[in-house]
């Protein structure tokens, strides 16, 4: 097997130093470096691991007036970039050269198969086994080296797959040139500065190693091995660079630091230690630690601290209330964790076409599309119009693809459907399930286009020259994903506060805070399970198959760590903080997290360490309910010094929670503001079930977008098309206004039998839509015969709407304006003066009676009480009709309506006094679908009725019925 380290020429400008603390290797490696090279031309570069540490350096030759003149500070990835190095393949392409392959095998295997399993699970843990073939060829193997044939097969054929086509796998092109260099490389650089820390690098040793016969002279530094047999890894990453440049380290002309904290770290990291200077405290939520950590960072400036490191797991709610807090305090930091912003439009456009794509061109991708195009003025519908349309196509058809309907959404009178149709033609067609690279591309881009997206991000091209290169077909899945890699999800926020500046206080993670002096340092979120990460060995390349590899080559790998190694560098650096640290540790953790409240955090073992050293923790108890001391007696301290809530919004938060208190301005209502000028029956309907509704509605005219996935509801469809097929088979002909004749009993029974005949040839042929078919068929049947079994009329008006001018009254001799659409109205006359008209609403549902009683009592059915009012403001005079397939007809005449309609005044009073409060249901644990309030703390429904009577001089109802009532409708 080929070895693990090059073996190369001496490197003639070659020099290899230990690094014990950050502070020596400034003042003995990479000052003199920096200011051997001032007064001369030459191109200088320093690599350091990360950009924490090049930000370190940065701006401590800033406070130190270090010449930088010809110096360039570079990441490993950067430094790759320099060498000119040849093409490879990104990760993203990677995996669909994989997912194609493994999609090649489970197209032919049938549900049982067993081979099917384990190909499932890799496609389902791709990314962890392509990590692992990575450290395959990082430690001299090739696939051949996977235990299972499988893996060895998939990724043999995808390495073969990418050397044909010209291009190299990264590992294996760094290795080659670091050990030969390729014949006439340019030179990179005069001088080069390495700084390699440990063993946790080993990732970018063949690049580095590359680089450096790119240079003239070579300065590395690496971590000292601690010689104590346990940091084997370590002692093999300076054999790794001794072989590799021909030269042997040595120690740096610098003398430790006088302060330091390496006794902290010796408490985690082996016997012995101190937590003399170590401190803790806890917070009994995230928030509370966040601002314990603020007060630290203020403390720690006040007393001279010249570099405070808040050290994070990473980016998340914490770092961003930290962020906030700074920002109220005036402290200046750098953030190197940074903050994410949203890409462009243009993007986002991109990644939401990738998603209609990839999911079958459904209506919730479209709908998920729509807002962004509506930002650039790309189409006028609101989201809530668009929602409205999509949502009757799939209830008409109950399906969520989008195909089926396009050329009916063109052909549509409706300006909404219109509008739709003309979105979803320029995202058609849909992608078939196989197709070839250069295709996919194609497509994309031309859809792109037709949507005035015609710029692609920053390295489009290399998935373009990808896809000229490959011209078999692949699946459309694995194509959308490989696409959306390119696609960035987040991109940096680029005015976030603390970007980009040098300050004395740094916000940062583990592996950029390493190998960096600092005065003080502050570990965040210190609790069990958060950091160190727990480290599981690989279900592809286990540890005793990587401790098998390891043995066979007679050697310790850097590439083939076993989890607990892996575990081991990253304590490691972890306590490497420590130790260059000069002054204090501080940790910090919480009781609680916010995202999962009902889970109760515990420290973690360092933290854990460090309370017992200090006799925080007794050993003995396990130290939990002393953790949980900590977190309240910290909390009882701060809030002796809290702010309270200003007086006047305490008195509004009581009032809203006092049941003696009637409603006022800031519960539902605006005194002074506007009030809707038309009301809807149904928006009085709902008004008097609960006047929330209506302040929402009617008032503030908003609503509630709905954005989960279309779900089918039958009865609601079925109502629907019931409603769709009589209204066609009782249109006649056109008299006046609204008004036609009404047809007789079989042209109507006629006209309804060529309506079901339709609908079943556009449905498709299976059991699901026979029975539907059956079930709109017989109601639409049973209701068309109660019609005729009505008072007869010769007039009819379908889907009518009240004319302007209905009014309706809402009590002491007030009158307010209302709108609303009948099912079915019959007259003695073509119009609404004078005539005897009956009004008849269709229900298929599970809804009670017609009942004066109940809605003069909660306000159940209330709204054809409103059409009966409002038919009677117009002149007419009658009676309204409930009618069901099950039952027998329920009716109410016009001179039940002063008692049933009884409720109406509390709408005028809501109307007249601009108050409106809420009579809301509790919510409880069946509680199904969206209910008010959005955003409001709940407050229970008694003292809500005991409010509304205090305001409104009315007692608490009954209206649990009619609630219920109103929810189904």
């Amino acid at each position: 097997m080929a070895p693990c380290h090059p073996k190369l020429k001496t490197h003639p400008g070659a020099e290899l130093f230990f690094s014990r603390f950050a502070d020596g290797d400034w003042r003995g490696i990479v000052r003199p470096w920096l200011e051997s090279g001032r007064g001369r031309l030459a191109r200088s570069i320093v690599v350091a691991p990360t950009r924490g540490q090049t930000q370190a350096l940065k701006q401590r030759c800033l406070e130190e007036e270090v010449a930088l003149l010809g110096v360039e500070f570079l990441t490993p990835s950067l430094a790759r970039k320099k060498r000119g190095a040849a093409a490879s393949l990104g990760r993203s392409l990677e995996l669909l050269i994989l997912r194609t392959r493994i999609a090649e095998r489970l197209g032919p295997m049938g549900p049982d198969d067993p081979a099917r399993g384990l190909w499932r699970s890799l496609e389902s843990d791709l990314e962890s086994a392509l990590d692992d073939f990575e450290s395959l060829i990082r430690a001299g193997f090739t696939a051949e080296q996977f235990p299972r044939p499988e893996l060895r097969q998939v990724f043999g054929e995808m390495a073969a797959w990418i050397g044909a086509r010209g291009y190299a796998l990264a590992p294996v092109r760094d290795k080659a040139e670091s050990e030969d260099p390729p014949e006439g490389a340019p030179r990179v650089a005069d001088r080069l500065l390495v700084m390699a820390g440990g063993a946790e690098g080993w990732g970018e040793f063949f690049g580095l190693v590359a680089l450096a016969w790119r240079c003239d002279t070579v300065r590395v530094a690496v971590a000292e091995p601690d010689f104590a047999g346990r940091s084997a890894a370590d002692e093999e990453w300076v054999g790794a660079w001794e072989k590799a440049l021909g030269v042997e380290a040595g120690p740096i002309d610098a003398e430790d630091p006088q302060e330091t904290c390496s006794a902290v770290a010796e408490l985690w990291s082996g016997a012995g230690g101190s937590a003399d200077r170590a401190g803790a405290m806890v917070g009994v939520s995230r928030s509370d630690e966040m601002g314990l950590v603020a007060a630290a960072v203020e403390r720690f400036l006040a007393e001279g601290s010249e570099s405070v490191a808040v050290v994070f797991p990473g980016a998340g709610s914490a770092h961003a209330r930290l962020v906030g807090l700074l920002e109220e305090r005036h402290v200046a930091y750098a953030d190197l964790i940074g903050t994410a912003g949203t890409p462009p439009v243009d993007v986002r456009i991109q990644r939401a076409l990738a998603d209609f794509y990839e999911r079958g061109g459904r209506f919730e991708e479209l709908l998920a599309l729509w807002p962004l195009l509506a930002s650039q003025n790309l189409v006028s519908l609101s989201p809530g119009q668009a929602r409205d349309g999509c949502q009757r196509l799939f209830d008409e058809a109950q399906s969520h693809g989008v195909a089926p309907h396009v050329e009916r959404l063109a052909a549509s009178d409706k300006d909404d459907w219109r509008e739709i149709g003309m979105v979803a033609r320029l995202l058609m067609p849909p992608w078939p399930a196989m197709l070839a690279a250069g295709d996919a591309v194609g497509r994309f881009e031309a859809a792109s286009a037709r949507l005035s997206v015609t710029e692609n991000p920053a390295g489009w091209s290399v998935l373009r020259e990808f896809a000229d290169k490959s011209a078999e077909p692949m699946p459309a899945a694995a194509l959308l994903e490989a696409i959306r890699s390119f696609l960035p999800e987040k991109a940096p926020a680029a005015t976030a506060p603390g970007r980009s500046v040098f300050a004395r206080v740094t916000l940062t993670t583990c592996r950029r805070a390493a190998g960096v002096a600092w005065s003080d340092t502050i570990f965040t979120e210190a609790n069990a399970g958060i950091w160190p990460v727990p480290r599981e060995p690989s279900a592809w390349l286990g540890d005793e198959e990587r401790g098998s590899l390891e043995k066979s080559a007679g050697r310790v790998s850097l590439g083939l760590p076993p989890s607990d190694a892996r575990a081991a560098l990253e304590r490691r650096l972890y306590c490497a903080i420590a130790r260059d640290t000069r002054r204090r540790v501080l940790f910090s953790a919480a009781l609680f997290s916010e995202e999962e409240p009902e889970v109760r955090l515990g420290p973690n073992a360092w933290l854990e360490r460090v309370m017992w050293a200090k006799g925080l923790l007794p050993e003995a108890e396990g130290g939990k309910d002393a953790f949980e001391a900590m977190a309240g007696g910290d909390r009882g301290k701060r809030a002796a010094g809290t702010v309270g809530i200003p007086g006047d919004w305490l008195g509004v938060w009581e009032r809203r929670r006092r049941a003696s208190e009637p409603f006022d301005e800031f519960f539902l209502g605006d005194p002074g503001g506007a009030r809707p000028a038309r009301l809807s029956a149904k928006q009085v309907e709902r008004g008097v079930v609960d006047p929330a509704t209506l302040w929402f509605d009617a008032v503030l005219r908003i609503r509630r977008v709905e954005w989960r996935p279309f779900a089918r509801a039958r009865r609601k469809a079925v109502g629907e098309t019931v409603h769709r097929v009589l209204a066609a088979a009782l249109s006649g002909i056109p008299i006046e206004g609204a008004f036609s004749e009404f047809p007789a009993r079989e042209t109507a029974e006629a006209a309804l039998a060529v309506e079901l005949a339709g609908l079943r040839s556009r449905w498709p042929s299976d059991r699901y839509w026979d029975s539907f078919h059956m079930d709109v068929s017989r109601a639409s049947r049973e209701l068309l015969a109660r019609v005729y079994q009505l008072p007869p009329a010769p007039f009819c008006a379908i889907e009518a709407r009240l004319p302007d001018g209905a009014t309706i009254p809402v009590g002491a001799g007030r009158r307010a304006a209302v709108g609303g659409r009948m099912d079915l109205v019959l007259s003695d006359r073509p119009s609404w003066g004078g005539a005897r008209v009956e009004i008849v609403d269709f229900k298929t549902g599970g809804d009670a009676g017609l009942s004066a009683s109940r809605m003069a009592s909660g306000g159940a059915s209330l709204q054809l009480g409103v059409y009966l009012e409002a038919a009677r403001s117009l002149g007419a005079t009658g009676n309204v009709w409930m009618l069901k397939p099950e039952d027998p007809p329920s009716v109410m005449a016009t001179a039940e309506l002063e008692a049933a309609c009884a409720k109406l005044s509390v709408i005028g009073d809501h109307l007249e006094t601009g108050v409106y409060g809420a009579r809301t249901a509790d919510r409880t644990e069946f509680t199904h679908g969206f209910e008010w309030p959005l955003a409001c703390a709940p407050i229970a429904a008694a003292i809500l009725d005991a409010k509304f009577a205090a305001t409104f001089g009315s007692g608490a109802e009954a209206r649990a019925e009619a609630a219920e009532e109103a929810r189904d409708e």
